[in-house]
């Protein structure tokens, strides 16, 4: 998959890819998800078909479409007017704002419950809080049941447009719009944790929370913050560009990650080993004692040394980062991490900083090396004539090498997917952003 599937797209996820979900159905488990999905809204790639008993959610960001609340996005300045229907269509913002009138989906972003549209446009004020409802119930259904289960929640805080939290949260933070959403998103949190204490199972619950990239800086206040990951390169050595969201630079992809099982995982830990949320299937898999589908190579590895022991264990040391969409061609893996050293073969592209700069596509041979042990800003390159870079540049060729012998030898498939409006959610068609009809 290297591209997001829109509200018109035929496709989604290849169907001979496995799902966790689906594993951990065929060992038992009760399994649920709330929030958005993105790997294809139609049947049968939706996430009743893709091992989920249980499903509420998006079936894609909520900038897909339009809806009732506005909310901060750099491209949308008219926010006020940036719904389905403005009390002022001329000030409403043509593209690339997507989220008002001229959404070219001419579309309202659905809310399905199962394959069920069941609200267009999505109350996004509310979204958070029924995402944590509907979590709880299903914590507490499978304990009254004594069934071992399987919740994912993606939730659709912090993507763009924020602000579309509930009223009380407006003002509450420091850190302006961004800080007032995440308040609530923390809250909705708290709300799942709360269901595991209620219904006596949290110390049997390990509990897994991340992000999928880092912050938009294109998107200034409204993208959060990626606190030391800059890609300081950028502004020293070239003329700017993103350095977050889309990049291949550590504030696209260095996410904080948290692990809490009572009596399992000890309190206030750390650990600084190499750690991927694919390292997620093949460690749950095993937790579970549910067999993995033996006729693929797995990109992940089992984490429980760094998860149950000291915080001292490494289980990795090699990382990959395909183009994400601002250098490059999407899904080419130019950038390699081998222990504290990171090659990038390529840097800018189409992705601009806050300020509005971009630095134009390059190609590296040699790459540049950075040693994030001493330089987690990527702002100055290991001198190639150094030994130091010659060690490291050895070390990015191998791992490159075996990747590549792996990927020729392995079972892997591609989404087939195509654009045709028929496929588009839609709730009430008589409708022109197929809002649902009030109900009688």
């Amino acid at each position: 998959v290297t591209h997001n599937f829109n509200p018109h797209s035929t496709g989604g996820l290849p169907l001979n890819e496995t799902t966790l979900a689906e594993v951990l159905r065929g060992a038992g488990y009760a399994t649920a998800m709330a929030g958005k999905w993105h790997l294809g809204h139609t049947p049968p790639h939706s996430p009743p078909h893709r091992g989920f008993d249980r499903w509420l959610g998006t079936p894609m960001s909520h900038d897909y479409g339009c809806t009732g609340h506005p909310g901060g996005a750099v491209f949308c300045p008219h926010a006020a007017q940036d719904v389905c229907f403005p009390s002022d269509p001329a000030l409403a913002d043509p593209m690339p704002c997507h989220i008002g009138p001229y959404t070219p989906w001419a579309l309202a972003v659905p809310v399905y419950e199962n394959d069920t549209i069941v609200e267009q446009p999505a109350d996004l004020t509310t979204l958070a809080d029924r995402y944590a409802a509907f979590a709880a119930r299903f914590v507490a259904d499978s304990a009254a049941a004594k069934a071992p289960f399987f919740l994912y929640l993606a939730w659709n805080h912090m993507h763009i447009p924020v602000g579309n939290h509930r009223p009380e949260f407006t003002n509450s933070s420091a850190n302006g719009i961004y800080g007032d959403t995440m308040r609530q998103l923390d809250e909705a949190v708290g709300t799942v944790l709360d269901a595991l204490d209620e219904a006596g199972v949290a110390d049997e619950t390990l509990v897994l929370l991340t992000g999928d990239n880092g912050g938009a800086v294109d998107q200034c206040e409204f993208g959060g913050s990626n606190g030391p990951f800059t890609g300081g390169w950028l502004a020293k050595h070239a003329s700017g560009g993103q350095s977050g969201k889309l990049s291949t630079w550590e504030g696209g992809h260095r996410e904080p990650g948290l692990a809490v099982w009572p009596g399992h995982i000890a309190p206030n830990g750390t650990s600084h080993a190499l750690a991927s949320t694919l390292d997620f299937m093949p460690t749950i898999a095993a937790l579970a004692g549910a067999a993995l589908p033996a006729d693929r190579v797995y990109d992940g590895v089992d984490l429980a040394p760094v998860l149950f022991g000291d915080g001292s264990a490494s289980v990795r040391e090699v990382l990959f980062h395909p183009n994400s969409g601002c250098e490059g061609t999407i899904g080419d893996i130019e950038t390699v991490r081998v222990g504290r050293y990171k090659a990038k073969y390529r840097t800018g592209g189409s992705g601009a900083d806050c300020a509005g700069n971009k630095t134009e596509d390059a190609f590296h041979d040699p790459p540049l090396i950075f040693d994030l042990a001493a330089d987690v800003s990527e702002t100055d390159p290991l001198d190639a004539a150094s030994p130091e870079f010659a060690k490291a540049l050895a070390a990015a060729q191998a791992a490159l090498a075996q990747l590549k012998a792996s990927l020729a030898a392995d079972n892997t498939s591609q989404a087939a997917d195509y654009n045709d409006p028929r496929y588009a959610p839609c709730c009430n068609p008589a409708n022109a952003f197929c809002v649902c009809e009030a109900p009688a």
